[in-house]
């Protein structure tokens, strides 16, 4: 990979089966005692951003900065959660708002203007993965 050697680990929610992957650069686990900073970039899928680089985001240039500061440190997870497109309303009603930007609005005005909320991701399966791999605060 350009910014290193990853290993990745997939993980399957249990609530809804979706898989997700960690990309791990080294040795994160931290159950042994180690308590070197670990960088995490936890991203919210984005097929238009990341895969085709649209203009509407800045999620593929967000990925890349993290895979780059991961891979600069020797160290570091890129936990990449699927089901997340569109701020979690999914891909068509994510392409469904940029043709709603077009008629001037902004980023989270086209979700509530198609009857959905701002924002629909949940995050708590990332927090688990980082638990996982032994790279979450404990307490």
């Amino acid at each position: 990979m350009e910014h290193g050697e990853f290993t990745a680990v997939s993980f399957r929610s249990a609530t809804d089966g979706i898989e997700h992957v960690a990309l791990v650069l080294d040795d994160v686990d931290q159950r042994g005692g180690d308590d070197e900073p670990v960088l995490v970039r936890v991203h919210s899928e984005c097929l238009t951003g990341d895969v085709v680089s649209s203009r509407r985001c800045d999620c593929g240039e967000q990925l890349d900065a993290a895979m780059a500061r991961i891979g600069a440190a020797d160290r570091g997870v890129l936990v990449h959660l699927r089901g997340h497109e569109g701020r979690g309303v999914g891909l068509s009603r994510e392409l469904r708002a940029y043709t709603l930007q077009d008629t001037g609005l902004d980023i989270v005005e086209p979700n509530v203007a198609q009857g959905l909320p701002v924002d629909r991701r949940d995050h708590g399966i990332g927090a688990q993965i980082l638990t996982e791999l032994g790279c979450a605060p404990s307490g």
